[in-house]
């Protein structure tokens, strides 16, 4: 994310995950009330409910590239390996502490 941008079709996969989930989430006065909750407890202001959806949908690929630039970096990193030591040691030479 942080080289490449995100391609529109998995971005609009997410954006419609995304907004679907708002929807339902919000179908029952309980889930209306989670998210004002929710929305009052992180200061968020009325406006955040009002705008969620409209805001995911603005959202581009290089929106997503820069927060990835600004957020992910690798200082910040941990990188976890799971698997058979004598069969990815070269693969993951690159990657080990000096």
């Amino acid at each position: 994310m942080r080289d490449e941008p995100v391609g529109n079709a998995e971005l609009q996969g997410i954006k419609n995950y995304l907004t679907g989930l708002y929807v339902l989430q919000n179908s029952t006065r309980f889930g209306v009330i989670g998210q004002l909750e929710n929305s009052n407890y992180n200061e968020l202001g009325s406006a955040y409910i009002d705008n969620y959806v409209k805001s995911v949908v603005a959202v581009t690929p290089a929106d997503i590239q820069a927060m990835a630039k600004k957020y992910l970096t690798e200082d910040k990193m941990t990188i976890v390996v799971v698997g058979d030591l004598a069969k990815i040691s070269t693969q993951i030479k690159p990657y080990e502490v000096q």
